[in-house]
């Protein structure tokens, strides 16, 4: 039976090793086989289940949780009988660093006599 070329995803988003949670990333598909965008059809898979109506080139992964997280794969099939699957690529969902602000009088938030409010906030949040 054919094959077509094997594809390679990409992502795309704001944190370089994939971490997801918080942000959105854009899996782009690309086999050689389907290079003008010709008819190859495209189903993208999560930890080897088909990701339902994920049936274009590119899937956004949403701003969401671990949920999300694992490895992603893509399957091109060019004609009926010619078609490949992608190695996977690997999301993770780690949370951002959460940081502590204080509000107050002193600069180096010596609290003696003083009211200071501690605020924690995160990109994940």
């Amino acid at each position: 039976s054919a094959t077509a070329a094997t594809p390679t995803i990409t992502a795309s988003g704001s944190a370089t090793s994939y971490e997801i949670a918080g942000t959105t990333v854009t899996l782009t598909c690309t086999s050689s086989s389907d290079s003008g965008g010709s008819g190859g059809t495209y189903e993208w898979k999560k930890d080897t289940t088909t990701v339902n109506g994920a049936t274009s080139q590119t899937y956004d992964v949403p701003n969401t949780d671990n949920t999300y997280a694992g490895s992603y794969t893509c399957l091109v099939t060019v004609s009926t009988v010619a078609s490949s699957e992608s190695t996977g690529l690997t999301l993770s969902a780690t949370a951002a660093t959460p940081t502590i602000t204080a509000s107050g009088s002193a600069t180096s938030y010596e609290i003696a006599g003083t009211t200071v409010t501690l605020t924690c906030t995160s990109a994940s949040d």
